[in-house]
């Protein structure tokens, strides 16, 4: 009886095992898209970022490339194949319509806002966020982390001021995001950019200590300097190629 138990510990972990390995390879790739662009075969592409899309949707690990690299080569694309361009205009539309329709959720707001991102209607997401605030409010708060960066570039000080909570922890999630590169950098990544993670680093932290004195947070603004310089100060310490 213990044998049979023992064996069937083993069927099951070895079926567990196998779904997941093929889960993972049958996990949707840009490539075949990359390469149907290099043929020229544009039709064909734009019914793959078609596909795309919408299988990569559920996939967790890929929910950065899809809302970055997918959105931006299917822009791209649409710059050689205008009816590519047009079916992304249509996704927006049909995204913004389901928000407006108070059917929406964080994930649609986040493609919605992406999508925008990459077709130059920053201004109509933020509208869209106004309308969605004055019928939705609940909602709106919800979106708010999504569109924030956005607010900040275009220096929506009035609305920030209705949603940001703590601008400290903002300042750590920068800090972070810089630790992460360093940190490959001196493990030996070959794609880790020190300026990459300096040029992130103080760009985001400059839109952050603009926005907490425009606003009125100056002693949140203060923090942030100090916390930075400190940070800053320690981390010279380390080479990035020291492992």
């Amino acid at each position: 009886m213990k044998k049979l138990s023992f064996n069937l510990l083993l069927f099951t972990t070895f079926l567990l095992l196998s779904i997941r390995v093929s889960a993972d390879l049958m996990e949707p790739s840009l490539d075949p898209i990359y390469e149907l662009i290099e043929k020229g075969q544009y039709k064909e592409a734009l019914i793959q970022h078609q596909n795309y899309f919408e299988d990569s949707a559920n996939v967790p690990g890929l929910s950065g490339v899809r809302l970055s690299f997918a959105l931006g080569n299917w822009a791209e694309l649409g710059q050689l194949y205008p009816p590519a361009l047009t079916a992304l205009k249509e996704l927006a539309q049909a995204k913004r319509a389901q928000l407006l329709d108070g059917d929406g959720n964080f994930t649609i707001f986040s493609e919605y806002e992406s999508i925008n991102s990459y077709i130059n209607k920053g201004s109509e997401t933020i509208e869209t966020f106004l309308k969605l605030e004055e019928f939705y409010p609940d909602q709106a708060s919800r979106y708010y982390n999504s569109i924030e960066r956005l607010l900040m570039s275009e220096k929506r000080y009035e609305i920030i001021a209705r949603h940001i909570k703590d601008p400290i922890y903002k300042f750590e999630t920068i800090r972070h995001h810089r630790e992460y590169e360093m940190g490959r950098l001196r493990s030996g990544d070959k794609h880790a950019s020190l300026d990459y993670a300096n040029k992130y680093y103080h760009q985001e932290l400059s839109r952050l200590l603009a926005t907490t004195k425009a606003i009125g947070m100056i002693d949140y603004a203060k923090e942030i300097e100090r916390r930075s310089e400190q940070y800053l100060t320690e981390s010279s310490r380390f080479k990035p190629n020291e492992k």
